[in-house]
């Protein structure tokens, strides 16, 4: 099977994968690439963080030293910019940032989306923000 692009500005485009629906209850379902590759970057977080687990082991792991020492930069940064009052945004911040550092380390990869290209990700953040 080969995969080929006619332009490399198709890599931007959003697609629809799935469609399901039903006009007698009123529902539709799509699946762009958009939802893909965020489901992708969420289950590759969730596992990621899953295996830094150490509760159990008194020596830590690699991934566990890797997560704490993210958390422990992000966490400084905070309190500095915010200080030490705001504490409670260091969670918020963590996540959002190692959700737009791991969309765009997928979107490096040939032949993927970059959800962080797209405008309407780009808009829902920074209205939740």
């Amino acid at each position: 099977m080969f995969i080929y692009c006619l332009s490399p500005l198709e890599q931007f485009e959003v697609l629809s994968l799935v469609s399901i629906s039903s006009p007698l209850l009123n529902f539709n379902f799509t699946l762009s690439n958009i939802g893909l590759f965020t489901i992708i970057s969420v289950i590759l977080l969730l596992t990621l963080h899953s295996q830094g687990l150490n509760d159990l082991i008194l020596v830590q792991s690699r991934m566990s030293l890797f997560i704490e020492t993210i958390f422990a930069t992000i966490s400084t940064i905070t309190r500095e910019q915010m200080g030490t009052r705001n504490e409670i945004y260091i969670p918020f911040i963590y996540a959002l940032f190692t959700f737009i550092l791991c969309v765009n380390l997928i979107g490096n990869v040939s032949y993927t989306f970059t959800v962080a290209t797209s405008a309407v990700v780009s808009l829902g953040i920074s209205l939740i923000t």
